[in-house]
């Protein structure tokens, strides 16, 4: 950027507003003889001659508030001149500061040139004014284009800015087509000088008025318009007086012109010049009256000369009314480029040439400079990042077209410049009208003055964008336009005013301090109302897992419209519509015409606040959506920029959520984990390892029965807290446990320990420590802490407990060697009886009675003699119980092999004893029924667990089960009891009878209550 600016012809200057240079082209300082480092040492009041010093100020206020501003000044150079200059000037931020960046551009040689104009056509007008005689310019279709002050005099009622017909305004009453006499109308048609007298009514008069006409031509030839000179001919003497006084000031102001003024006769004598021509040429008076035209002409432009002269004269060639640019001769022989107009009249029958001679020199210098500016603006305007469009103004300003269009327009515009060369703007782009340029082209065209049109929105069916324009009109009468598209600045500074609202908006929802979250969602939601500029909303709380909301926050203006009650607060994902729609699709929902008709849409009740336009969006806590938030009628249509602000805004909003309901459920546990430690007597405590000191609090104080302020701080020494609150047949455990944990670097106590305490009030306590280590970390170090327990009471409740228990225990025992006992006596009775009974079959009941009483007794010694009086061994109560009936009823143990595979398992009391009844009959009948008459054989009996189940199997190789028997359904005691006491254990019973006989229990330990 600098090196282009470096490179400008035009100077540039960077300043702050007091008029200090930060920097200067090369330009800058060349142009004004400085070095680069004089110049940046200087002010700009220093360069501003004293006219335009004190205009300094209020400009650069107009510039602050206009933010550019184009003006005239002067500037000093080193050497003392003056160079008239043109500024452009405009408010930049640079390196976060405002200062004003100047194109400067030097106008000298064009003011002189404005100059000579300006003067040059004063005297001109003078000339007309004064010249005594009335001046009329005539369009081709008759029409009044002008008049000087005599015409005005004669003919008041003429309104020129109305363009009237000549031969209506100057006839009264008008007339209805063009005077016979009218020698314009034939100067208009033939190219050539004609003249009439009229006779013009007015009033009760005739006016006799001597009309010559001129034509006026462009440079083929062409008749443009008619000069008429108008004479009051009705006083002939008064007319030749003012004839000749017209010729007077002709000669007075020809004498006072700047251009140079000849005359000559047909022959080409000069008869007549003015001293402007004797300066341009460098002759005397002398040298030139009487003399031939031909010594002003160079050699090379002689002979058309002559010839022109001679088709001239001889009607051939016209050469009247026309501006040609040739070349003139000077004394010394040098030449230059001149332009000069010529005008053929006559006196009497001699016709003369009167030429005005203008010098071109300067002029072309300035046209080249013009020339050279134009093709390094060309060049500026190829390689601009700007946009610049150059309009040719057609229609007299009423339109423009396009005539150049620069790569940079074509990319902001999205248009190629061979489609837009040679149409009107108003084609192009159809929104310029209403976007305010159109104005600006036709004022800067007609007044010349560069303006700015603020950055505005341009807008049609095609485009849109913000635009800044800068109009300017060239010297070549174009209109250019540079401008920017600020399209992503403005979005982007859109963009920033909502982050910085959203910010704000966060700032202030963070600074909060409602004492629910339901308060804070509250009031997060009217500051997502405020940002997204919107009137209505709500947020819901989604659970996933339900597919359940819950209606937590809605803004208060929904109540002022919404006549629902009760207010539903709970929907399911199921049945709701358009407002649930961001859960199922994961994404934010925007609808700018609710009213309209939608599929997602269910409607909503009557009463229900009417929404115009709605945005809602998910708001997620990793990747599950834990609400939804909407808003709702904002005047303008919802934006993408307001889905991302929403969404921005609402992920900050729930981390505090989430936060503040961390902190909510962390106070209510500490609340309650505080009550706990109460209720348990608990309070925490930690070591400091290096230094052998406690870290107490207040909670294990009062446990102490002491205060910080008794103790003067909560650190307390392991040796004082031993020697004040252990105690004394306690103090070798604690002091010996330090020492060891000392020496192994770790809690000899292990995780925890107790031991008693006596409080400052005398009074004894037990108390259980809790012990946990942090390992040692990089720096060496490890924490011990734990907490302390107040367990006097349960140390009472458990020694109660024990003493009742073994109480219970005692009785237990006592009861079941009772139970024992008396089966045992009764088991005797039954035998002492049995000796009395003849008959076999009753001996054979008393016999299985006494059996019975004794495989109850035998389950009730065992528990009397275990520890565990509610379970026994049950397989070593089998092998008792078998070995006790084989002895009974096997008198020849050789015949009968007794084989037990059991697995020693413990089962309940509740259990053991209808199952030992069963095992009884089982074993019994084996015994007794399966090897009748001497048969030899062998008793198995199997008892294990399996999974859930315990498996008692009991089968021999004896005769086996009768067959057509049903064992469930017999008239067999035994058999009945083996039945009802195996329902009675929730147990299943099969039968085997391929091989001998085999019955099968399969059960479950029930547990009793």
């Amino acid at each position: 950027m600098v090196q282009l600016l470096d490179s400008a012809t035009d100077s540039v200057f960077l300043h702050d507003f007091d008029g200090n240079f930060v920097y200067v082209n090369e330009a800058a300082y060349k142009t004004r003889g400085y070095t680069k480092g004089e110049l940046m040492g200087m002010n700009l009041h220093d360069l501003d001659v004293p006219k335009y010093e004190k205009l300094i100020k209020p400009r650069i206020k107009d510039l602050m508030e206009k933010g550019g501003s184009i003006f005239e000044a002067a500037h000093f150079r080193k050497d003392g001149s003056q160079m008239s200059v043109e500024i452009h000037s405009r408010i930049i931020e640079y390196k976060n500061k405002q200062l004003v960046l100047s194109y400067v551009r030097d106008i000298t040689e064009r003011k002189k040139v404005e100059n000579d104009l300006i003067s040059a056509r004063e005297q001109y007008r003078t000339l007309f004014e004064d010249i005594g005689v009335g001046i009329v310019f005539i369009s081709p279709k008759m029409q009044i284009l002008d008049l000087n002050d005599q015409m005005k005099e004669w003919f008041p009622h003429i309104d020129v800015s109305k363009k009237p017909i000549c031969y209506q305004a100057f006839n009264v009453p008008p007339r209805e087509d063009i005077c016979t006499y009218c020698p314009t109308y034939k100067t208009l048609e033939d190219g050539k000088v004609h003249e009439s007298v009229t006779n013009t009514p007015k009033g009760d008069e005739i006016i006799n008025y001597r009309i010559v006409s001129s034509p006026i031509m462009d440079d083929v030839g062409n008749v443009v318009a008619a000069i008429e000179m108008v004479e009051d001919i009705t006083e002939g003497q008064k007319a030749a007086e003012k004839l000749k006084q017209s010729e007077e000031k002709f000669r007075a102001v020809a004498e006072s012109a700047i251009d140079a003024i000849i005359t000559v006769d047909s022959k080409g004598i000069i008869t007549f010049f003015n001293h402007s021509l004797l300066e341009l040429f460098g002759y005397s008076t002398s040298e030139l009256i009487g003399k031939s035209v031909s010594i002003l002409i160079p050699k090379k432009h002689k002979k058309g000369h002559l010839e022109g002269m001679k088709r001239i004269k001889s009607g051939e060639r016209r050469r009247t009314g026309r501006t040609t640019v040739s070349d003139g001769l000077k004394k010394d022989g040098t030449e230059f480029p001149c332009e000069m107009s010529i005008s053929a009249w006559k006196s009497g029958v001699e016709t003369y040439f009167t030429s005005i001679i203008r010098d071109l020199t300067e002029r072309q210098k300035v046209e080249e400079a013009l020339r050279e500016s134009e093709a390094e603006y060309r060049a500026i305007s190829k390689n601009s990042k700007s946009a610049v469009a150059v309009y040719n103004a057609v229609d007299n300003g009423s339109n423009f077209i396009f005539k150049d269009f620069n790569k940079a327009a074509e990319k902001i515009e999205r248009i190629k410049r061979k489609t837009v060369i040679g149409r009107k703007v108003t084609d192009v782009f159809p929104g310029v009208v209403e976007f305010g340029l159109f104005e600006v082209f036709k004022r800067v065209w007609r007044t010349g003055k560069p303006e700015k049109l603020p950055v505005s929105i341009y807008q049609d069916e095609r485009i849109w964008g913000w635009r800044e324009n800068y109009v300017y009109k060239l010297p070549s009468g174009d209109v250019v336009a540079v401008y920017d598209d600020l399209t992503e600045i403005k979005q982007y500074e859109e963009e920033l005013e909502k982050n910085q609202s959203r910010l704000k908006s966060l700032v202030r929802i963070l600074q909060y301090k409602g004492e629910s979250v339901k308060e804070f969602l509250d009031y997060a939601l009217d500051e997502a109302i405020k940002l997204t500029e919107s009137k209505l909303g709500y947020i819901a709380y989604y659970y996933e897992d339900k597919e359940l909301f819950i209606l937590n926050t809605w803004s208060r203006d929904v109540m002022k419209d919404c006549s629902i009650t009760p207010l539903p607060t709970v929907f399911k994902l199921e049945e709701t519509g358009i407002w649930t729609e961001p859960v199922r699709q994961r994404k934010p929902i925007i609808l700018n015409d609710f009213q309209a008709p939608n599929p997602l849409k269910r409607g909503y009740p009557e009463g229900h606040s009417t929404i115009y336009k709605y945005m809602t969006i998910p708001v997620f806590s990793g990747d599950k959506i834990v609400a939804v938030v909407a808003v709702a009628n904002k005047d303008t249509d919802y934006t993408e920029t307001d889905v991302l602000q929403l969404q921005l805004l609402m992920d900050g909003v729930w981390k505090v959520v989430d936060r503040r309901r961390a902190e909510e459920a962390l106070k209510s546990s500490e609340i309650r984990l505080s009550d706990a430690m109460d209720i348990a007597h608990l309070a925490n405590w930690e070591l400091d390892v290096d230094k052998q000191v406690f870290i107490f609090n207040d909670k294990l104080y009062s446990m102490l029965g002491t205060t910080v302020e008794k103790e003067g701080s909560y650190r307390m020494p392991v040796d004082y807290y031993i020697m004040e609150y252990v105690h004394p047949d306690d103090v070798q455990f604690i002091k010996g446990g330090i020492t060891k944990s000392s020496e192994h670097n770790e809690p000899f106590f292990g995780n925890a320990f107790e031991h008693r305490i006596i409080r400052r009030d005398g009074v004894t306590r037990y108390v259980a420590i809790r012990v946990k280590v942090d390992q040692a970390s990089e720096n060496g170090n490890i924490r011990v802490y734990g907490t302390f327990q107040d367990i006097t009471e349960r140390k009472i409740v458990e020694k109660k407990l024990k003493e009742s228990l073994e109480e219970k225990e005692m009785l237990l025992k006592e009861i079941h060697h009772r139970v024992k006992n008396n089966l045992m006596v009764i088991s005797s009775l039954l035998n002492l009886q049995s000796q009395y009974i003849k008959d076999k079959e009753a001996l054979d009941i008393f016999k299985e009675s006494q059996n019975r009483a004794k495989s109850m007794a035998l389950i009730h010694e065992r528990l009397y003699r275990s520890t565990d009086l509610k379970k026994i061994d049950f397989g070593e109560y089998i092998h008792t119980l078998a070995n006790d009936l084989f002895h009974t009823y096997v008198t020849d143990p050789s015949r009968i092999k007794l084989n037990m595979n059991l697995e020693n398992v413990m089962v309940d009391i509740n259990t053991t004893v209808p199952l030992g009844l069963i095992l009884n009959e089982l074993v019994t009948n084996s015994m007794k029924y399966a090897f009748p008459e001497g048969k030899e054989g062998e008793i198995d009996i199997e008892f294990h667990k399996q999974e859930d189940n315990f498996i008692l199997i009991v089968s021999d190789t004896g005769v086996g089960f009768p067959e057509g028997l049903d064992f469930r359904n017999t008239g067999s005691l035994g058999l009945q009891l083996v039945n009802n006491l195996v329902s009675q254990i929730d147990g299943e019973i099969t039968l085997d009878n391929n091989q001998g006989t085999e019955f099968k229990i399969t059960f479950k330990d029930v547990e009793y209550k």
